[in-house]
């Protein structure tokens, strides 16, 4: 299998993953936010903490094409993204 970002972090949270001989995982570090470098993990709190819950309740969405996030997205995956990388121990909040 391979996963990038997140999907390769998920390796270990699907049931049948004993089933898997080999992976490729790019790009899956933890995306807790005190893990990034320098100025970057304040950026990264600010923009979890301050600027896009405000957006997200306003539009009713995340436009993260947009605000340079990516893919826009619903508010229940950025707040559930949120959450993990505001968690040191996410993958133990993940629910199943």
């Amino acid at each position: 299998m391979v996963g990038h970002s997140f999907g390769g972090q998920a390796v270990g949270l699907v049931p049948n993953n004993t089933e898997i001989s080999r992976a490729l995982l790019v790009a899956s570090q933890s995306g807790y936010w005190r893990y990034y470098p320098g100025f970057e993990k304040y950026r990264v709190w600010t923009m979890f903490r301050v600027l896009v819950p405000p957006l997200a309740r306003i539009v009713g969405y995340v436009p993260g094409s947009k605000i340079g996030l990516g893919e826009d997205m619903p508010n229940g995956v950025f707040f559930e993204w949120r959450d993990w990388c505001m968690n040191p121990g996410f993958s133990s909040t993940t629910r199943r």
